[in-house]
């Protein structure tokens, strides 16, 4: 029954109603900023017509029983979790895959832009585009050293594949994080091992992988405490303490 209140509803609806509703689908949660990006990517031959687009969802919008608000001014919505799988089966039939990629790789680019680095890496991993993963959360690494949010780093790392973090030192140094966070030495030594290998060479290094060497020597530092190294511990918190003097004052 609901299904076919659904199609009833979705084919009376003008053809860029259900395209911009198809391509909601997509995320979570959507605004018209979004859907009017992804309309000017997909028709840029067609820019102003959103505006008139844009009225017609308005009322949908304010009308539907199965579309909610997310805030006071009704300026994000999601959909009910039915009416997500019906348009999303569609867009799947009518949208080939490169699009539907194209348009998630938009979406990434959106939520990023907009403070939403959560489903911005979400959208990211979703395509398997790990190299615009790691870069967001990157971008946002010694910040969140600084405000100590641990919790944030277990979460977002959570969104990556095992084996595409042990590729990457980035990502194997917030595990380090982890591991000494939870006393886990033996995940931490397997990990900083794995992240001495994979760490190009120290000289001639970029800033950003100086800083990586930085992070590694600052993790063995608390390795070695454990075992009393005092010598080892010395000599790796000068090197840690030198290589991220100008990224972090929490890791400094």
């Amino acid at each position: 029954m609901l299904h076919e209140l659904l199609e009833d509803v979705f084919s009376k609806q003008d053809a860029s109603v259900r395209e911009s509703l198809m391509l909601a689908s997509l995320f979570p949660r959507f605004n018209m900023d979004l859907l009017e990006g992804l309309h000017e990517m997909l028709h840029p031959e067609q820019k102003t017509a959103f505006n008139g687009i844009k009225i017609l969802l308005e009322t949908l919008l304010e009308q539907s029983l199965f579309i909610f608000g997310l805030d006071e001014e009704s300026t994000w919505y999601r959909f009910h979790h039915l009416v997500k799988e019906f348009l999303s089966s569609r867009l799947s039939k009518m949208y080939s895959r490169e699009i539907r990629t194209n348009c998630l790789k938009y979406g990434s680019s959106f939520f990023a832009a907009n403070d939403s680095i959560y489903l911005a890496l979400q959208l990211s991993i979703q395509i398997e585009d790990y190299t615009t993963a790691i870069t967001l959360l990157n971008r946002e690494r010694y910040r969140l050293f600084d405000e100590q949010r641990f919790d944030t780093f277990r979460l977002w790392l959570s969104l990556f594949p095992e084996e595409v973090i042990e590729r990457h030192p980035s990502l194997l140094l917030l595990r380090v994080l982890n591991a000494d966070l939870t006393k886990s030495n033996l995940r931490m030594e397997e990990d900083l091992e794995m992240t001495r290998r994979l760490l190009p060479p120290l000289k001639n290094a970029s800033e950003s992988i100086q800083a990586l060497w930085g992070e590694y020597h600052s993790s063995f530092t608390s390795l070695l405490y454990v075992t009393q190294d005092m010598e080892g511990v010395l000599n790796h918190a000068a090197q840690g303490m030198k290589l991220t003097r100008h990224k972090s004052p929490y890791l400094h």
